[in-house]
């Protein structure tokens, strides 16, 4: 069950794992109360969700084009 849904980021109840971000632009953070810390996870998939990912992302937004635009490709080895 989604918590807070953002574009390309959803905040999550569950434990998270990395096949849930696997070949995809998604970040997922897990918040956990561990006593009276707050402990945040977050996964993201480092061959598409970095510095390419987000420079396609920013161009999207700086040329007013939807933001997930070009990054909901799935990619197959």
């Amino acid at each position: 069950m989604n918590i807070i849904k953002v574009t390309l980021c959803n905040c999550i109840k569950r434990a998270c794992f990395f096949k849930q971000v696997v070949n995809t632009n998604e970040c997922i953070i897990q918040l956990e109360k561990l006593g009276n810390k707050l402990v945040v996870h977050s996964i993201i998939d480092n061959l598409i969700k970095g510095a390419s990912g987000q420079a396609i992302q920013n161009i999207n937004l700086m040329f007013g084009l939807d933001e997930t635009t070009e990054l909901k490709l799935k990619l197959y080895f």
